[in-house]
């Protein structure tokens, strides 16, 4: 502190009083500069700098006694220090950081547009202890799924059109309501078709997955691979890059499984069987349905026998 000054605390200021003004005048040091003095009373003069810095001046007739009075040093100081408010004020707002003008965050589809769906569940009695499947329309269409898996107490709960977070939300109704001991889930090709990135697929999948174990952690959960129609050819980038990271992320986890249904479902090529879609090239024919019963009996018959008696 400079020699002679003294401070005097306020609730919210600092004032300096001291020789450098003589016995009238004090400076004020808070959200902005004040120069005032006791028999200073008109205002005439205020300078607002760009940061909303103000400097008030209060003029009378002792002004001519004010300047003298006021060291060359103080008033260098004080244009120090307002150019250095602002400049720094300027620079933390070059340093904002600002989002990006072509990202926005993905909406997914609204849940409520199963409601009627999910009522027509809900006001069933749930067959408990057996094995739910669940997901989108390759699920919900597979008219046969109780006589292709004979002797096994399967319970269809797929829903034509969701996503993965449709899913989290009804979990429920289309889940845990019927305790399972296994459950068969298929998803993620509505998902890229409604523009969610892989990344989104992939974290919304997971975390129904989370979801079901976290709820029925004595449940077996098979998760069967995102399968590519001839319509949607151009997902086969994003179905191998979600397939790839469902895999790993199952991988080490006893209560989980990945099933690889894509590979069987597609020629060396990797494009997609047209025999085993029906004609919209979507959903899976008779054909289809074979051949991806044939790849999940062997494994689900597997799951059962380990938690049928439990």
């Amino acid at each position: 502190m400079a020699a002679g000054l003294s401070p005097k605390a306020s609730s919210n200021r600092l004032t300096r009083t001291g020789p450098i003004f003589g016995n009238r005048f004090r400076a004020t040091i808070a959200s902005r500069w004040v120069i005032s003095g006791p028999r200073l009373e008109e205002p005439v003069a205020r300078v607002k700098t760009p940061f909303r810095w103000e400097f008030h001046a209060r003029i009378s007739r002792d002004l001519p006694y004010l300047i003298p009075e006021m060291s060359s040093a103080f008033l260098c100081s004080l244009l120090v220090l307002v150019l250095g408010v602002h400049g720094a004020f300027a620079q933390r707002a070059d340093q904002t950081p600002q989002p990006a003008q072509n990202h926005q965050p993905t909406k997914r589809p609204n849940p409520a547009r199963f409601a009627g769906e999910i009522a027509a569940f809900a006001s069933q009695d749930p067959e408990k202890g057996g094995i739910v499947f669940t997901g989108s329309s390759s699920i919900r269409l597979w008219s046969g799924l109780k006589n292709d898996f004979p002797g096994l107490p399967v319970v269809n709960r797929g829903f034509g059109g969701c996503v993965s977070n449709d899913m989290v939300v009804y979990f429920d109704t289309i889940v845990a309501r019927h305790e399972p001991k296994v459950l068969v889930t298929y998803c993620g090709s509505n998902d890229i078709e409604e523009k969610l990135s892989v990344e989104e697929a992939f974290e919304d999948y997971t975390k129904f997955l989370t979801l079901a174990h976290d709820r029925l952690p004595k449940t077996r959960v098979l998760l069967t691979s995102v399968k590519i129609a001839p319509r949607r050819a151009h997902q086969i980038p994003q179905v191998h890059e979600l397939n790839k990271r469902l895999q790993e992320w199952c991988s080490g986890k006893d209560w989980l499984r990945y099933i690889d249904c894509t590979t069987y479902l597609a020629d060396s090529t990797d494009q997609p069987i047209p025999g085993y879609y029906v004609g919209d090239r979507l959903h899976l024919s008779p054909e289809g349905y074979a051949k991806w019963q044939a790849i999940l009996d062997p494994v689900i018959r597997e799951e059962w026998d380990k938690v049928k008696s439990l």
